[in-house]
């Protein structure tokens, strides 16, 4: 079976080298076997950091043999799958309308969208291509091993928050701890809440079964991501840790099972309502009271 196919649209994050050098490799032959990424389209959004990265992202992942377009056409043109790795999630709905009339397999990195009325829009749109998105810390290693022990009673996870200013609220950064807890406890939220001490933000989500999820998102100090799995006669506990399986590879590997199967790891009704979760954690944050969902 050859190589898949991957095209890139977007080349204003870290993301794009290291997919570009897991998949490639200096020398044509990257750590995950089974697919290359072949053409990239820059675009750069209007947010300062795209400004000022995407050229020296591009430079990197030239290095690695994947060729630099010009046009989105030219970078669609032969591949069989194209990955948004733009680092502005307000373009992605535009972004995912121009590729709907080819009709092939779009993987879209976080955030999937900023606003709930424009997730709902993408999964429309999904109607027409098989569209997938997530963090790469749903994949992480650390977390896969702790979970499957039995039903899962609640979770805790912890992790770095980081804010634009441009784009202001938790998708950005606090998306990551979002996915590992719907990993873990699965769509059905009830309400939301989220509070601030003035450096660490401490945000909470009741499950309509009356699970409750937590996450300490770290505000300075240590930027390292973990957390517990509580079952009903114990408790797991979890860290992402350098010498697991990166989860840049877990990610890579389950794309590419999405792309043969043209099913989505989560599915995509999972994914709209980790966006309307974190679009109801920024209200909650700003009007200082619970939302309900």
């Amino acid at each position: 079976m050859r190589d898949l196919q991957f095209g890139m649209l977007g080349v204003d994050t870290s993301h794009g080298p290291a997919f570009a050098s897991l998949l490639n490799g200096s020398n044509g032959r990257g750590e995950i076997q089974g697919a290359k990424m072949v053409t990239a389209f820059p675009e750069p959004s209007a947010l300062s950091i795209s400004m000022d990265r995407v050229g020296q992202f591009t430079e990197e992942v030239r290095s690695y043999g994947v060729k630099v377009t010009k046009t989105i056409e030219e970078m669609v043109e032969g591949v069989d799958a194209v990955l948004i790795l733009s680092a502005d999630g307000a373009c992605h709905l535009d972004q995912l309308k121009r590729l709907v009339p080819w009709g092939k397999p779009v993987f879209i990195d976080k955030p999937f969208a900023l606003t709930g009325v424009d997730a709902e829009e993408m999964k429309e749109l999904a109607r027409s291509l098989p569209v997938m998105s997530s963090s790469a810390l749903r994949f992480a290693e650390g977390l896969t091993v702790a979970l499957g022990k039995g039903a899962v009673c609640g979770a805790s996870v912890f992790g770095p928050v980081d804010f634009l200013k441009e784009r202001p609220g938790f998708s950005w950064y606090g998306i990551h701890m979002v996915e590992m807890l719907f990993r873990a406890l699965g769509t059905g939220v009830r309400s939301v809440r989220a509070e601030c001490d003035g450096k660490d933000y401490m945000l909470k989500g009741i499950w309509k079964d009356g699970r409750i999820g937590k996450i300490r998102g770290i505000g300075e100090g240590d930027a390292s991501f973990g957390g517990t799995i509580h079952y009903k006669d114990h408790s797991e506990r979890f860290a992402i840790r350098s010498h697991h399986t990166p989860f840049y590879t877990s990610l890579l590997e389950a794309i590419i099972r999405f792309v043969h199967e043209e099913r989505a790891e989560p599915p995509l009704d999972e994914t709209v309502a980790i966006i309307r979760f974190l679009e109801a954690l920024d209200v909650s944050l700003k009007e200082d009271r619970v939302v309900m969902l």
